[in-house]
């Protein structure tokens, strides 16, 4: 069993039993041998390991059992005995009960005298709840959203290979023309003869051209049917017009605004309406015209299909083959490496476990650490995860799964690697202040960084009731995974009450949100808001410093929207043609920008008032206003 699975159980049992760390920390160890020398005897009779860890878990009992049967224990009559010992002694007792049923047959024959149980203390036998065991996550695979030569899985190995010559022998293995700008590649200094290597094992065919070429700067795009490979700078200068028809997404209960929210702050990016430059989103009726870049394209394709997907976790633009990698880091292995090059324990690693490993090596000689930095590390029976976390965080680097393979990286790097999962999560939420909660949970029990309370990082974005779409980092998704899953154990056993979000005392305690909308919007609802929401209760309405909950309003300016006027934008293509030929271009008719003021309100009152707030402002936009973030954060609402 990994080390992360029993993490999850034993974390959630010392939450039911109200265990300390120390008292957590003491029957860790012990629970651990049971359970992998259980889980170990499974999977030495043939039991696949997913089965055998469903099944350890069902003879050891569920952690809601195993909790039941504590309390059992201590309302026995000779509680007042078990309870002069510790409560980890008493926890290790209960957990014995448990351990015995699970490794002990039916109907053991145990020598000695039975036991005398007396009749009035005989209970009945508690039920165990019966906690799901998590979906495996799924993806929308790239491979769908590329042309079919670069879907084409290939097998290929090869090192040293001028640049030139491998482009070639590419384009006969995937049968797609391809254009190599030279002229691009000689402006950055890459010569056609420039030495390149990689691999890849029966994977498609875009994988490669990305793991190649992103040590040198290289990017590719297809235009008419023909493969262009360039620098990633040029790519990211062509803009192409593509359509997108969102009638479906409009009935599950999205809006326009909400959808072009999403859009620009769950993909790369850059957009014109969030950077001041890039690409432009237009909404005519149930259809978007959209101009960006290839890749972008690709990316919000992905993120379409994944908002229609029904899966608890849909990762949008992220190949298969990465989840597989994922399940492979809690596999269990030992390592014995005494000042050994970094490159030859990740070889011996790769032979061990059967992936395919990379190492970013212009990325590590940029932070200091070449390919044959000595390493030494010994473990014994841990996870894939916990060997490398500790073979490389001393030296400022971890892994990641990338274009279809483990890549060590830095960790700057991984930082900056953002990925977009779609959650649904309409089992555990079922109204705005139920995703408020989850999202508020999310950012404060996970390492972050966040946007909302950081300034930087990852987002949130709860787009209708049941549906949650977050943008992080590779190691903060990993944490949200656990968090969600611990959540929804937690729920199984202890269904939340009605009234637990109602409670007098909570409601009452004064808190920080900020509102993101349109300027005009804010000045009005500066003023508004105190006459129509708790009159009487705004500082300046009125009410003096010396009444305890009053609440607060004030407007700060942020930086303008600006929206480009749809059907003015139409001489790109033909200057590019120009451009091309080696024409001069005419003078480009710019289009027309609508350049819209935003501001943020910024409101402290209490708990009950941000929902009437909220309430109201969704009254006044139709519903088209989720709320993003919480105490102190906030993404936007107009």
């Amino acid at each position: 069993m990994s080390e992360r699975e029993f993490e999850l159980y034993l974390s959630l049992m010392s939450k039911l039993l109200r265990l300390g760390p120390e008292q957590t920390a003491s029957i860790s160890d012990e629970l651990r041998d049971h359970f992998d020398e259980r889980f170990e005897d499974l999977c030495r009779q043939g039991v696949p390991r997913e089965q055998a860890i469903r099944q350890a878990l069902d003879e050891f009992g569920d952690a809601a059992g195993l909790a039941a049967d504590f309390t059992q224990l201590a309302r026995t009559r000779r509680r007042r005995l078990i309870m002069r010992f510790s409560l980890a002694t008493v926890f290790l007792a209960a957990a014995a009960l448990m351990i015995t049923r699970a490794v002990l047959p039916p109907n053991p024959i145990i020598n000695g005298p039975a036991p005398v149980i007396a009749q009035e203390d005989a209970k009945p036998v508690t039920e165990t709840l019966d906690v799901p065991v998590p979906e495996p996550p799924t993806s929308i695979d790239p491979a769908t959203l590329v042309s079919a030569p670069l879907a084409k899985r290939i097998t290929w190995e090869f090192s040293e290979l001028p640049l030139k010559e491998m482009v070639n022998e590419f384009a006969e293995r995937i049968e797609m023309p391809v254009y190599l700008r030279e002229d691009v590649l000689s402006d950055i200094g890459i010569p056609m003869d420039e030495p390149v290597e990689g691999r890849i094992n029966d994977l498609p065919a875009y994988l490669l051209l990305d793991r190649v070429f992103a040590g040198l700067g290289l990017s590719w795009y297809v235009d008419d049917g023909i493969l262009n490979i360039t620098s990633g700078k040029d790519a990211d200068k062509r803009y192409t017009l593509d359509s997108y028809v969102i009638t479906d997404l409009l009935d599950r209960g999205y809006t326009v605004e909400r959808l072009r929210d999403l859009t620009e702050e769950m993909t790369e990016g850059p957009w014109q309406n969030i950077d001041g430059h890039g690409g432009t989103w237009t909404a005519v009726g149930d259809v978007v015209l959209m101009r960006q870049t290839d890749r972008v394209h690709r990316e919000v394709a992905g993120l379409f299909q994944a908002l229609r997907q029904n899966s608890a976790e849909c990762y949008s633009f992220d190949p298969p083959i990465h989840q597989a990698l994922r399940s492979q880091l809690d596999e269990i292995y030992s390592v014995d490496f005494k000042e050994v090059p970094l490159s030859s324990a990740i070889l011996w690693l790769e032979s061990e476990t059967g992936l395919q490993i990379g190492l970013a090596e212009d990325i590590l000689n940029d932070v200091g650490v070449p390919a044959d930095e000595p390493v030494s590390l010994v473990l014994k029976g841990r996870s894939l995860r916990t060997i490398f976390k500790y073979l490389l965080e001393r030296l400022g680097l971890t892994v990641i799964p990338q274009d279809g393979q483990l890549l060590v990286t830095s960790q700057e790097d991984a930082e900056e690697t953002l990925r977009t999962v779609v959650y649904n999560v309409s089992d555990v939420v079922h109204s705005i202040d139920d995703a408020q909660r989850l999202i508020d949970a999310i950012q404060e029990e996970t390492e972050g960084p966040w946007e909302d309370i950081d300034g930087i990082g990852g987002l949130t974005n709860a787009p209708i009731d049941g549906v949650l779409v977050i943008r992080q980092t590779e190691k903060v998704l990993q944490e949200v995974r656990e968090l969600l899953a611990a959540y929804r154990q937690a729920r199984v056993i202890s269904p939340p009450r009605d009234d637990r979000s109602d409670n007098p005392a909570e409601m009452a305690k004064l808190e920080t949100r900020y509102y993101h909308m349109n300027a005009d919007t804010a000045r009005d609802l500066q003023k508004q808001l105190p006459v129509l929401v708790q009159p009487g209760t705004w500082l300046g309405f009125g009410v003096s410093n010396e009444i305890a909950t009053v609440g607060q309003v004030s407007m700060v300016s942020t930086d303008p929207k600006t929206e480009t006027l749809p059907g003015r934008d139409i001489s790109r293509k033909t200057k590019d043609r120009k451009e091309q030929d080696g024409e001069e271009p005419a003078d480009e008719q710019q289009p027309d920008v609508l350049v819209i003021p935003q501001a943020v309100l910024i409101i402290n009152h209490t708990k009950a008032t941000h929902r009437e707030i909220e309430q109201l402002l969704r009254e006044v936009s139709n519903g088209k206003i989720t709320p993003h973030g919480g105490a102190g954060g906030g993404r936007g609402f107009f």
